[in-house]
């Protein structure tokens, strides 16, 4: 029996095609499940949709293909289910991600999928590979399963170095990244745009002797710096954790990492564990400076913690990466224009930052459900779909009709230039400033 496993296809707007390419590790992971709880005779392949076109890639072989579905690239892992169908017909077909968890009527309405995983799919296509049948319950792993299934994956299967050639030749990058989820994809602080916040409802951890492990096997590949994937390292047990890292083990990388951080875990004993670590770079999630905003997306931090946080990290040498929703639906002028300055300042110290200018209505969020702000949907054709059309939930815009303008020329420009990523800090300095 042969399986395939098939990657969100990305999209052509433009977040999604400044995205860098790396490895699908929950992919990955899913391989190594099946095939070490099935014989000998199951071999199961990942098509990495970011490295190879899916139009010519040889569907006629397997027996069941199963796509992993993300809202912003919904419409094209859709088509790749027809396109599957068309390829292979007597294959089973599977549809499984966030997407999938949280809006399965859509998938089974306007794709020939056979079945709808919610949750993580390592047990439920087990059954299907066993016995070619789903009964549609939820069945996620424990933390412990979690734990064994993810310390399965063999990073060396992963095409780590073609992610490296197609980053370097589409954005010039000179670091090579290797990114590691060392947690599930959960976030307890329930923030209004999040959707991953509902998707599970307790985190799972790998432990510290077992990123020790995962350093030592990714340092083997030579990347340049090795990228803790988490939504929030050191939330809950990942805080002590760390400490567990650098004071028991004694641990320090022998390749130079990035972590993931929420602004209200960081502090000076953090940010010494970090140096001893060998953290160099961290990503913190400051979504936006302005307290109202912040109030309106349920943040539990406030201005000054942005602040003091930031400045912690530069003046203790780090590399500091920030994400920032630029507006909400409340938002003023004043707001938002407080917030470009904040950014403009900490451009000026180093600061990186990845913009947002206002935020999706993501399936599985507390948004998605509420009626604020000025949200136009998508219409978004299915490929391969003989020309069906689908609504999707799109971004969600101030009601202030000055800055849902400002918002929108400035997305205008973006796409009539193919402006580079890093550009879009400047166009929103020009417009607010």
């Amino acid at each position: 029996m042969r399986v395939l496993l098939v990657s969100p296809t990305q999209s052509s707007n433009f977040y999604q095609s400044k995205t860098r390419a790396a490895a699908s590790f929950g992919l990955h992971r899913l391989k190594k499940f099946i095939e070490n709880y099935t014989s000998s005779n199951v071999q199961v392949d990942v098509l990495e949709t970011v490295l190879d076109n899916y139009l010519e890639y040889d569907f006629s072989p397997f027996d069941i293909i199963g796509v992993s579905c993300l809202h912003p690239t919904l419409e094209n892992d859709l088509g790749v289910l027809h396109w599957a169908k068309q390829k292979n017909s007597q294959a089973i077909l599977v549809a499984g991600g966030i997407e999938a968890t949280f809006v399965p009527e859509i998938i089974k309405k306007y794709s020939p999928v056979n079945y709808v995983i919610p949750g993580e799919g390592e047990k439920p296509m087990l059954d299907i590979v066993k016995t070619g049948i789903y009964d549609g319950k939820r069945n996620d792993l424990d933390e412990e399963e979690y734990r064994q299934a993810s310390m399965a994956v063999d990073l060396g299967q992963m095409d780590w170095q073609r992610c490296w050639e197609v980053n370097k030749k589409r954005f010039g990058d000179k670091k090579k990244y290797l990114r590691i989820p060392v947690d599930s994809n959960y976030c307890p602080r329930k923030c209004l745009f999040c959707s991953s916040t509902n998707f599970f409802d307790h985190l799972k951890y790998l432990t510290a002797e077992d990123l020790v492990e995962l350093i030592n096997k990714a340092a083997d590949l030579e990347p340049d710096m090795i990228m803790f994937q988490a939504d929030n390292f050191l939330i809950g047990k990942g805080r002590q954790r760390l400490f567990e890292l650098v004071d028991q083990l004694n641990f320090s990388s022998p390749i130079p990492l990035m972590v993931q951080v929420g602004i209200p875990d960081i502090d000076e004993k953090v940010v010494r564990a970090f140096k001893k670590l060998g953290v160099t770079k961290v990503s913190a999630g400051v979504e936006s400076f302005s307290p109202n905003i912040l109030k309106e997306f349920k943040k539990k931090q406030d201005e000054n913690a942005d602040h003091k946080s930031l400045e912690l990290l530069l003046n203790n040498g780090f590399e500091v990466y920030s994400n920032i929703i630029l507006t909400s639906p409340s938002a003023t002028l004043v707001d938002v224009r407080y917030s470009v300055e904040q950014i403009k300042k900490y451009m000026e110290k180093g600061v990186e930052f990845g913009i947002n200018l206002v935020p999706l209505k993501l399936p599985g969020s507390e948004l998605y459900n509420m009626d604020v702000g000025w949200h136009i949907p998508e219409r978004v054709e299915i490929p391969h779909s003989g020309g069906v059309i689908i609504e999707k939930a799109g971004k969600v815009y101030p009601n202030d009709k000055n800055i849902r303008e400002k918002i929108m020329a400035i997305e205008e420009k973006l796409e009539s230039t193919k402006a580079s990523a890093e550009s879009l800090s400047e166009l929103i300095i020009k417009h607010f400033m």
